[in-house]
């Protein structure tokens, strides 16, 4: 028997093509391990001076049952319930500084965090994972538009409905 995994959702026609431009890391040239665990990992950046600290934070988590606050009937769960998770967290503070008063600073710090889960099957591949993360991605976008700063403009203010609902 041949079994075809495909998404449950249909997108209509209506949106956009999302432009997004992300930077390179390099992580050889100028990164160094913080802190390791088994399932822990905590990176610096050697680029940012004292007090302003960029790091990552990568961590990796069993699932006991991927299926619980679902609403999936039972009669369709994969022969495993368990998972896995990882979760990577972004720190990092932006410096502030005048070119006229050489006084002035300000320090502004800012945090992004993802997770991911998904069951722990054969049937579920890496590329269904990439899938997901940019589908999430996409979530944040408003539906005509190419460019994340309106999405994120009205996350940030409090307006968490997309503004062609």
């Amino acid at each position: 028997m041949a079994v075809v995994v495909n998404p449950s959702w249909t997108d209509t026609t209506g949106g956009s093509t999302h432009e997004i431009t992300l930077p390179s890391v390099n992580f050889g040239t100028d990164w160094r391990v913080l802190s390791q665990e088994p399932s822990r990992l905590v990176l610096t950046n050697l680029t940012t001076p004292l007090g302003y600290e960029e790091t990552v934070t990568r961590e990796r988590r069993l699932v006991n049952d991927m299926y619980s606050g679902t609403n999936v009937d039972k009669a369709l769960y994969a022969a495993t319930r368990k998972g896995v998770q990882f979760h990577q967290a972004l720190k990092h503070v932006r410096r502030a500084t005048s070119t006229e008063d050489p006084t002035f600073e300000l320090a502004l710090p800012s945090a992004a965090n993802f997770t991911y889960s998904c069951v722990q099957s054969s049937l579920f591949t890496v590329a269904m994972a990439v899938e997901d993360i940019e589908r999430a991605i996409a979530c944040l976008y408003e539906t005509r538009d190419t460019l994340l700063n309106g999405g994120v403009e009205a996350l940030l203010r409090g307006s968490l409905k997309p503004k062609d609902l």
